[in-house]
């Protein structure tokens, strides 16, 4: 009879466990979902590779080679891949603040690297200098692109 109390006691705990990685799971999937939603309305879409800059890209910004051909389900899913990985790499789910992340997330896809000083302004609470860092990334080579002011101000306004 004692052994089959444990085995309850032990199952629930199993349980309650799963349930905490669930709700982490679900809520990193959610801010993938809306972070790759943001990201769509300032990448271009392009279903063959195309000369970007310095390099070749394909839909949604991603890096590609030279006359590459992706379908529109290939290219979601290697741009989700992509935000995963930006999202584990920096630790960005440790900020609570799933508007900050997505800002942070889609500064990332686009550059590849966070704002420099991240980290020390939001621990600072120093988010008006965070916004204003972020504006300053708004070139490429020499050139100030309207699209991509833009971009910083959407991503600076989402926190």
């Amino acid at each position: 009879m004692t052994d089959r109390t444990n085995f309850k006691l032990r199952s629930r705990k199993r349980k309650c466990f799963l349930d905490v990685v669930d709700d982490t799971t679900i809520k990193k999937q959610e801010i993938i979902n809306k972070s790759f939603e943001f990201i769509k309305n300032f990448e271009w879409c392009h279903l063959v590779a195309y000369r970007d800059y310095k390099h070749y890209s394909i839909w949604y910004g991603l890096n590609s080679f030279a006359w590459e051909v992706i379908t529109q389900e290939e290219a979601e899913r290697r741009a989700k891949q992509k935000i995963e990985w930006i999202i584990d790499k920096y630790d960005f789910l440790k900020y609570n603040n799933e508007w900050l992340i997505i800002a942070l997330t889609s500064f990332t896809y686009n550059l590849w690297y966070p704002p420099s000083g991240y980290d020390r302004f939001i621990r600072n609470n120093y988010y008006e200098w965070l916004k204003n860092r972020i504006k300053e990334y708004n070139r490429a080579g020499w050139n100030v692109l309207k699209w991509l002011v833009k971009r910083r101000q959407a991503e600076a306004d989402l926190f």
